[in-house]
């Protein structure tokens, strides 16, 4: 009986230190949150408490950034990482390698107005990256806006269609309304959609 009494002890402070960690916020932030596994239909029905919280660095464009991660930073992240917006397709600007596009640099001084320096909150999808080894993320405001959709809904971004993801369909119809709208790059018959 005396032999089972430090037995007991020690496996309590075992226990407690095993609760302590589950409940710290760098155990927590192991599991990015990724909206297509949550029952989540809209942008806007996004848990910013739930999500990788970064500071913007760098605008290079309408749907890329330069972020730095803050908090606890999973270990398939880096501390710097390059954010493309997932979900749309800005016009590119002279900093891309491909021709530059109607309204491109228009859509990064309007990118740039809403993020650089700016703390921002990032989601994700089914994929975590891109073929170019960007981080494909939803970009939140830290008033709860998704940075993705404004964009589109301004007339700086289209809907990008080419592969699935969680908030397509309401990313498609705000585009349809910024088109009927003649927002941004749907003021003039140049656009490509």
């Amino acid at each position: 009986m005396k032999k089972t009494g430090p037995a007991i002890g020690v496996l309590l402070v075992v226990l407690s230190i095993s609760y302590l960690y589950a409940k710290s916020p760098s155990s927590q932030r192991q599991d990015l949150y990724r909206v297509n596994k949550e029952n989540i239909s809209f942008s806007s029905q996004v848990v910013l408490s739930r999500c990788l919280p970064a500071f913007v660095e760098e605008v290079v464009d309408g749907d890329t950034i330069k972020v730095r991660l803050s908090g606890s930073i999973p270990r398939s992240l880096k501390a710097r990482e390059t954010i493309r917006l997932l979900g749309i397709d800005a016009p590119e600007t002279e900093s891309s390698p491909r021709p530059v596009g109607f309204f491109g640099e228009e859509a990064k001084k309007y990118a740039r107005r809403l993020l650089l320096q700016q703390r921002v909150f990032l989601a994700f999808d089914w994929d975590l990256r891109d073929r170019y080894g960007r981080l494909l993320a939803y970009v939140y405001l830290p008033d709860g806006r998704c940075v993705n959709k404004l964009l589109i809904e301004e007339g700086y971004a289209y809907a990008y269609t080419r592969y699935p993801f969680q908030f397509l369909e309401e990313f498609r119809q705000a585009q349809n309304i910024a088109r009927s709208q003649k927002r941004g790059l749907w003021a003039s018959a140049s656009p490509k959609n």
